[in-house]
């Protein structure tokens, strides 16, 4: 039996025990008044999905919510590793630049925002990255399936939206916080030091972190070339009154990192190229800068009428610099040293803001509409070296990209039980080359506009439970990278672009009696028109519309409470079929590197040591399917190459102390990860195998 069919029978047999478990107890307990529903209700949990506060129950879209006892009690040194354990999502890419996908929507097609703003990425071709000290997050809500009708192209495949801590969290004008992490995967330290403050209204936050993390330690030893450094410092300012606020925002990111060449292994397992084991030049990449600086500034007003409950404006403005080396590696039998064949340098400006209403329309009807707007200004500079250091070549090409959309919501309560969310979404974009020192004459610009809406019904008429529907239609657009800038003369630009589009279709349940939590979603996905790098000529490359993505899955989440005691089993489980169509020649495959299986099973333990104090216990295994990945020539109609990445699972265990008094709150954890010590890659496209048996020890305190 395929390990596929082995984690699939796990998954299921352990999810189907814990219900029937609940039942079986909720039967025989039902009037026991330790075990009542009254005495263990769970604190109402809302989230701002729909771009408005929303019960989460309430809310039509798939949505999971990593809130901060998740990032405390399992930290770790990049944003995409805390949520690779929420259902539905994989991550990939190198430490410290690593993407989320959702679905198996690679990073391109997720949408990355912080309190509400974009993150853009135009200098790649994959998807932006965010790093940000986790002890700075209230929680990351993620948004699984299409929400282009809320927050325009780039989130075809989902949202990740990071929301920050502002001021503190008592009610005092100087508290201060400091923590440190210990990640023995790659013996690092990050210290961490913030300064906050709340009273009469005003608050703040100003606070520093900072890592230096050495190669990655693995079951096969330590990758070589895999070491980064980031540092960070954040601030905000607000001040509230009855009816309004006001915030503003700045952040400052610093990070250097390198990119390792991988080869593959017999049994699909991805391994990095080593210059002193390798008797052929090793190419590498270098990243000496990566930093990036944003400015925000929001401003909410509430009940201006009887009718128009919330006026939010908000803007920002940020400025990404990047510098990267490609460098040729003689090390194997001569021990010389390694020299640059070329350079980058790329800086990105980008300024936007958006303006949204909330209104009551009589007592069914609540609407939400709004304008986004940003330009993005993007700039690049490419050298060519000889072997003797000498600049050989130079490229100069700069850009814009510039958004404008109008966007409505309708809540309508249909009746006491069963609400409607009707959305609507009118996107322009233009995207222009303005400069290109090569050749003047590719100068161009071009203008695409899109029209996309959402249904999405949710009724709550069966006690506890909370059955959903929704159709969303989804699309992104061609970055100015792949439209009209080109990278050197490795992918040529491709100005005939049309944007994806996609059609969605899920039915979900939420089930919550207050010990036993259950979210359950089935989902399809039909993407069209996907925007692939298929070669056109000799190691030449070029974005073009050519695939057809369909998506089937389930995604399975869980937690529950045992009555009289202090255990919490818990899961999750996401079943995918993801099937790809060449549009042009009818060739299709399910073999494109992501596995039909993954999950989570865990338990957690936690005691009272006194009033204010708690001692917990976390362990959980985590498994994953194996997956194949085929490569296709359209030009000879044939399969060219495949791969393959084995099944994995790991255990994870995690112990610590936290408490809270009137003037002081800790933590402390101590995580022992990969226990087994077990060599695997998430996913065929991550280039780096993950850490072996590590320990992470992490301490923070605020006063």
């Amino acid at each position: 039996m395929s390990f596929s069919r082995r984690a699939a029978g796990l998954l299921m047999a352990a999810f189907l025990a814990v219900p029937s478990i609940a039942l079986a107890e909720d039967e025989e307990s039902e009037d026991r008044a330790a075990t009542s529903k009254s005495s263990e209700e769970t604190p109402v949990v809302t989230v701002t999905a729909t771009r408005t506060e929303k019960v989460l129950n309430e809310v039509p879209i798939s949505v999971t919510l990593v809130d901060q006892q998740e990032l405390r009690r399992n930290p770790a040194l990049d944003v995409p590793t805390q949520l690779s354990k929420t259902p539905g999502v994989q991550v990939h890419g190198q430490t410290g630049t690593r993407r989320v996908m959702i679905r198996g929507m690679t990073g391109s097609r997720t949408l990355i925002l912080v309190d509400g703003v974009k993150q853009p990425e135009l200098r790649g071709i994959d998807g932006s990255f965010y790093n940000i000290d986790p002890s700075n997050i209230e929680r990351i809500e993620v948004i699984k399936g299409p929400a282009s009708v809320l927050y325009g192209s780039d989130a075809i495949g989902g949202v990740v939206n990071i929301i920050t801590k502002k001021g503190s969290e008592f009610d005092k004008p100087i508290s201060l916080y400091a923590g440190l992490t210990f990640d023995g995967s790659t013996a690092s330290l990050e210290p961490r030091l913030a300064l906050s403050g709340r009273k009469s209204g005003f608050n703040y936050r100003l606070s520093g972190s900072g890592i230096d993390a050495g190669d990655r330690d693995t079951p096969e030893g330590k990758l070589w070339h895999s070491a980064f450094t980031q540092r960070e410092y954040a601030g905000n300012f607000g001040y509230d009154w009855d009816k309004g606020g006001f915030n503003l925002s700045f952040d400052n990111y610093q990070g250097t990192g390198e990119t390792i060449a991988t080869v593959t292994q017999g049994d699909g397992l991805l391994v990095p190229t080593d210059p002193w084991r390798t008797p052929t030049i090793t190419t590498v990449g270098e990243t000496p800068r990566n930093d990036r600086t944003g400015y925000n500034a929001k401003l909410d007003l509430y009940d201006l009428s009887a009718n128009l409950k919330k006026l939010t404006l908000s803007g920002f403005y940020q400025q990404l610099k990047r510098e990267s080396d490609t460098i040729a590696t003689f090390r194997h039998a001569t021990h010389a040293a390694g020299s640059r064949t070329a350079k980058t340098y790329n800086d990105h400006d980008s300024l936007g803001g958006s303006l949204q209403s909330e209104w009551l329309l009589g007592a069914d009807h609540y609407v939400i509409l709004g304008l986004d707007y940003d330009k993005s200004e993007f700039d690049s500079t490419g050298l060519n070296y000889s072997a003797s250091g000498a600049v050989t070549s130079r490229d100069l090409r700069a850009g814009y990209q510039e958004t404008f959309a109008v966007f409505g919501q309708d809540e309508w309560s249909l009746t006491d039980h069963l609400a409607a969310t009707l959305g609507l979404r009118y996107t322009s974009i233009e995207t222009a080359l303005t400069r290109y020192s090569s050749n003047p004459g590719m100068l161009d610009s071009s203008r695409d506009s899109k029209v996309v809406g959402s249904l999405g019904l949710v009724y709550s008429g069966i006690e506890d439970f909370y059955f959903r529907a929704l159709y969303s239609q989804g699309y992104r657009n061609g970055n100015l990278l792949q439209k009209f800038m080109g990278s050197g003369t490795f992918m040529l630009a491709n100005p005939e672009l049309k944007p994806e589009t996609s059609d969605n279709y899920e039915l979900g349940l939420r089930y919550d009696n207050g010990r036993l939590n259950l979210d359950l979603a089935l989902f399809y996905n039909d993407l069209t028109d996907g925007l692939a790098m298929v070669e056109v000529g000799n190691n030449v490359y070029q974005y073009i519309n050519y695939s057809k993505l369909e998506t089937t899955g389930l995604e399975l989440a869980l937690n529950y409470r045992i009555p009289e005691t202090n255990f919490t089993p818990y899961g999750s489980m996401t079943i995918l079929n993801y099937r790809t169509f060449d549009q042009r020649t009818g060739f299709k495959t399910n073999h494109n590197g992501t596995p039909s299986i993954w999950g989570l099973i865990g338990l957690k333990w936690e005691t009272d040591i006194n009033d204010s104090a708690l001692f917990y216990i976390d362990g959980n295994a985590q498994l994953s399917g194996g997956a194949h990945g085929e490569s296709y020539s359209a030009a000879s109609g044939r399969i060219t190459g495949s791969n393959y990445r084995k099944a994995w699972q790991t255990a994870n265990l995690a112990f610590g102390f936290e408490g809270k008094t009137e003037n002081f709150k800790y933590n402390t954890s101590l995580s022992l990860r990969n226990i087994f010590d077990q060599h695997y890659t998430p996913i065929v496209a991550s280039p780096m195998p993950e850490p072996g048996f590590n320990t992470v020890l992490s301490f923070g305190i605020e006063f």
